[in-house]
């Protein structure tokens, strides 16, 4: 099996030798993205449904839910690797 990028692809293919180090700073990133979606979409965006959450409530509703997401891309991408 030849491991080649693939430039037409939304994210690439695995390189050979991606260690799980690798794979976490991936998920790390890919969440810490999200977290300043997702702090700036709760912030502005529950008012709209009633709901007024201050800037340190949105932070700690984040902050939850940026663990669960880095956990979960984390183990998935895991899963992945051990398939390959």
């Amino acid at each position: 099996m030849t491991h080649r990028r693939n430039p037409g692809a939304l994210a690439p293919d695995r390189w050979p030798g991606m260690s799980a180090r690798l794979d976490a700073v991936e998920a790390l990133t890919n969440a810490s993205i999200g977290l300043v979606v997702s702090w700036a979409a709760t912030y502005t965006l529950l008012p709209m449904w009633g709901l007024t959450p201050s800037a340190s409530a949105s932070a700690g509703i984040t902050a939850m839910f940026f663990a669960l997401s880095f956990a979960r891309a984390w183990v998935i991408r895991s899963i992945f690797r051990r398939w390959q």
